[in-house]
């Protein structure tokens, strides 16, 4: 019996002004073959027709390119 993969998260809670703090294991889903990675989900989308989702999207990927190179530009002209 194969076993499950699980991913081991930080929780953390506030009760009566007590700070709290524990390790909980969440059960991990199988991925579907073609959504394994970023770069396989990408190069199936593009190869199915489909417009890439989420982390992989262009869209996002073009705003985070722009935040990037806008603080490349700060940081060398010191503005």
């Amino acid at each position: 019996m194969a076993t499950r993969k699980r991913l081991r998260v930080a929780v953390l809670g506030l009760a009566h002004d007590h700070v709290w703090s524990c390790l909980k294991r969440v059960p991990l889903d199988d991925l579907h073959r073609g959504e394994r990675d970023p770069l396989e989900y990408f190069a199936r989308c593009i190869h199915i027709g489909k417009h890439p989702q989420g982390l992989c999207s262009p869209d996002l990927g073009r705003a985070a390119q722009e935040i990037m190179e806008a603080g490349l530009r700060s940081a060398t002209s010191g503005r």
